[in-house]
């Protein structure tokens, strides 16, 4: 990880496997996933298809700048710029063509934009009208 470098498929999908079972009949939101075709086939396998995507959408540089910050407040080591660098090539590599992959297999991509303030990516996020929006929305009322 200090590297900027993905866990092997199998290890993620086998940390999934044992969070969603603590959540049975639930939705399941999971923050930056799939990030490789081969996370997302073996998400398939398991669980069949997603039933949406939220891509939060932010340029590079944006991108660069907020995880060294991270970096500068929290002492995280791997939030540095080699391994900046490295996830954002990766991210190009695999991760736009993992979304390309679910967009054409039909799965709605709701593309949120990611340079607004938090509260802003809430609400849009609250405006997709997904399952997830709808219960956010019961939680806060």
């Amino acid at each position: 990880m200090e590297e900027g470098k993905l866990l092997p498929s199998t290890t993620v999908m086998a940390l999934l496997r044992k969070a969603m079972a603590r959540s049975p009949g639930s939705y399941v939101a999971i923050d930056g996933f799939p990030r490789s075709l081969e996370n997302c086939r073996d998400f398939e396998a398991l669980c069949g298809w997603p039933e949406f995507v939220l891509n939060i959408e932010v340029p590079d540089e944006i991108m660069v700048e907020r995880i060294l910050e991270r970096g500068r407040s929290s002492g995280r080591v791997d939030d540095n710029m080699e391994s900046a660098m490295h996830r954002l090539k990766t991210f190009h590599e695999q991760g736009r063509p993992t979304l390309e992959y679910l967009s054409k297999a039909g799965v709605k991509i709701y593309n949120l934009d990611g340079t607004q303030p938090p509260n802003c990516v809430w609400d849009q996020l609250l405006a997709t009208n997904t399952p997830l929006s709808a219960r956010s929305k019961r939680f806060m009322s």
